[in-house]
């Protein structure tokens, strides 16, 4: 992402967040049934308006395999690599800045609204983070400060590799305070405060089945393999 592109993406989450601070204090809101941490509603939060759905990630778990599958079937989006899954110019999958404060509140009050998410296995999570991000990494290496800190807390680590017993307890013991999603509780990241169809990756199949009928696809579209993640 250019850095022009970066810059406009800030600000349009900053005006969003400001619109929703002010929302809230002056009338009441449908983004009050949304826990505090407007910069990660921007991040997690994948919204398809024209079905009335939204999707919450939840990092490394299947949420590359969830992307490709709704980019898909709404847009017919098919990429060659799955990176870009990620990247939502590519995926055609919004932001809640990406559609406006106005009507994704409009969207929150829509009694058909769809919002569901897919969790996973807090240990197998843990163990996908590792060995996608961690496991062949230089955890020394200056370029790598922010992911040491991340995991740590500071930056300064004589660790050149980690294994996982070295990562899993710096990692949960910072898991409560850290930005970085892919280790972050789960708990943390589901910012709704209201119930919503929470569906297993184990059973990823058969858990989205109340999910087709607002793609308007068939069962059959769900025999894909799960990208590695």
């Amino acid at each position: 992402m250019s850095r022009l592109s970066k810059l406009i993406r800030s600000r349009k989450e900053h005006i969003f967040s400001m619109q929703m601070r002010l929302s809230r204090c002056f009338a009441e809101s449908a983004t009050s049934g949304l826990n505090e941490g407007a910069a990660d509603l921007h991040y997690y939060f994948n919204v398809i308006p024209q079905k009335k759905l939204i999707y919450i990630e939840v990092p490394k778990a299947g949420c590359t395999t969830m992307k490709s599958f709704l980019a898909r079937t709404i847009d017919g989006i098919n990429l060659e690599h799955h990176d870009d899954y990620h990247d939502r110019k590519k995926s055609g999958l919004l932001a809640p800045s990406g559609i406006g404060f106005k009507p994704f509140e409009t969207l929150l009050q829509d009694p058909e609204l769809l919002t569901f998410t897919v969790v996973r296995s807090p240990f197998a999570r843990l163990r996908s983070c590792y060995l996608d991000k961690v496991a062949n990494l230089d955890i020394g290496d200056p370029k790598n400060a922010l992911l040491a800190r991340q995991i740590f807390g500071h930056s300064k680590t004589q660790d050149r590799s980690l294994s996982f017993g070295r990562f899993v307890e710096p990692a949960c013991s910072t898991s409560a305070s850290t930005r970085n999603g892919h280790w972050m509780p789960m708990s943390r990241i589901l910012l709704v405060r209201t119930a919503i169809p929470v569906i297993k990756l184990a059973s990823l199949a058969s858990g989205l089945q109340p999910v087709l009928p607002r793609l308007s696809v068939s069962s059959s579209l769900l025999l894909f393999p799960l990208i590695p993640n």
